[in-house]
């Protein structure tokens, strides 16, 4: 598997929400029968705790997506 850089991945990021430039084969959130694939969600979970999904990208999909770091932020990008 090539290694996946976050900070290279990285448009914006605030107290409330990170947005990246996700690449086409990247999973946007867990896989639901493979928990070991790598998905943008779980990478930011480790860093920066709890992490709220305002959309999901394909896999196959390339292009900007947003996670929301917390709850408030969450209920108003939904």
């Amino acid at each position: 598997m090539t290694e996946i850089n976050l900070n290279e991945l990285l448009l914006y990021e605030d107290d409330d929400l990170v947005v990246i430039n996700k690449s086409s084969w990247i999973l946007s959130i867990e896989d639901g029968y493979d928990r070991n694939k790598f998905d943008l969600r779980s990478a930011l979970k480790i860093i920066d705790g709890n992490i709220w999904t305002v959309h999901r990208l394909d896999k196959d999909t390339s292009g900007v997506i947003i996670f929301a770091k917390n709850k408030e932020s969450h209920r108003e990008l939904n």
